[in-house]
């Protein structure tokens, strides 16, 4: 469920919205649906860990051109986007958020490096 709300972009809050819960057990009777706390902690970081273990395996021991996009939200945050493109598929790494930082040339090469250091430890 919670894979089907990510990909979906359905609010958190919406595990309690009465046409879901309706939706949900016409679907799945007698399942049990979990409330938003549930599903936006424990049940998406345990998605998040098996979605970066299935990423390093696919990314361990190959080569790969590092990409990254700088862009704002809605909220107007300045965020930059790290990936990895691998045998023709890009892999998101991390998304860092840049907004108390100044937007220089010097700034992104730190955050870059950082992450370049980090995949090649782990």
């Amino acid at each position: 469920m919670c894979q089907l709300m990510v990909v979906c972009n359905i609010a958190w809050w919406a595990c309690k919205n009465p046409y879901w819960l309706y939706f949900f057990n016409k679907w799945v009777p007698g399942g049990i649906m979990a409330g938003q706390k549930q599903m936006s902690g424990c049940i998406l970081d345990e998605q998040a860990s098996i979605v970066e273990d299935v990423m390093k395996s696919c990314v361990k021991g190959k080569y790969g051109t590092g990409q990254c996009n700088g862009w704002k939200n809605i909220a107007k945050t300045s965020l930059i986007a790290l990936m990895v493109n691998i045998e023709y598929t890009l892999h998101l790494l991390r998304v860092a958020n840049i907004s108390s930082k100044p937007k220089t040339a010097q700034i992104l090469l730190d955050i870059v490096s950082e992450e370049v250091k980090y995949y090649i430890e782990v």
